[in-house]
């Protein structure tokens, strides 16, 4: 009982001080989201970090602000092929391992990259993130040099995947994924449920302490095979799901 009662008490202690994380970053994100990240705004350009020369031969970045216990994906972790056609579907990818889980993500921004323009325009599959589950006798897909196949992801859609614009902002726990949807606005994004929801301090808190029954998620394009997704235009913008359109 003892044993037991210790174990309880860490995790209430790990999920107050993750809470409290949430509380002082949420409302920093919630502000950022109205910078003006629409397309037609050198705004978004500027938040992903990326210049004009050099956007060409951006295809992939593991720089993120998520946790420094996340797992970086090798170079090894597609084959070139499927890299090339992964970026050229989805633009500029990140790759990684959620701190502490079996699930490999690939997020995909949205922005193309063959166009010249400035900013660039939507991909052709437009923005996403892909979720990998491992089980658990599965050493070589543990492992972030070994070959992955991306038919055994599953492609999830924020409300607006054809904006041209999805970036990250920060991860939360083990399965929740914080990101601004261009015009659309700020989402977490559970990968466990794989349901996006519109980011506030409340919503956090309650996925971080396993309460996604008491949420209602926002409406999105439904998931899809990995396969699928690789050979499929951008799902329609779902725009009821974008509160920063009813300010425009």
């Amino acid at each position: 009982m003892a044993n037991l009662a210790s174990t309880r008490a860490r995790k209430l202690a790990f999920a107050s001080a993750m809470i409290l994380g949430v509380a002082l970053t949420v409302s920093s994100i919630v502000g950022h989201a109205h910078v003006g990240c629409e397309r037609s705004s050198p705004n978004c350009r500027a938040t992903l970090g990326v210049n004009a020369s050099d956007i060409q031969s951006s295809r992939i970045t593991n720089q993120a602000s998520e946790s420094a216990d996340s797992v970086q994906c090798q170079k090894t972790f597609f084959s070139p092929d499927v890299f090339e056609r992964l970026s050229q579907q989805f633009g500029i990818l990140r790759c990684f391992r959620m701190p502490g889980s079996d699930q490999w993500v690939v997020i995909g921004n949205g922005m193309s990259l063959a166009a010249k323009a400035t900013p660039p325009p939507p991909s052709i599959g437009g923005a996403m993130i892909a979720i990998e589950t491992c089980g658990q006798d599965e050493v070589p897909c543990s492992n972030p040099a070994t070959e992955h196949d991306f038919r055994r992801f599953i492609v999830s859609y924020p409300p607006s995947p054809s904006s041209g614009r999805l970036d990250l902002l920060d991860l939360v726990g083990t399965h929740l994924i914080q990101v601004i949807n261009a015009y659309c606005g700020p989402f977490t994004f559970d990968t466990h449920t794989l349901h996006w929801y519109p980011t506030s301090v409340a919503t956090v808190q309650a996925l971080s302490l396993g309460r996604a029954t008491l949420l209602e998620p926002v409406p999105a394009p439904g998931p899809v095979a990995g396969a699928f997704a690789l050979r499929s235009h951008a799902p329609s913008p779902i725009l009821r799901s974008c509160p920063a359109t009813t300010s425009q």
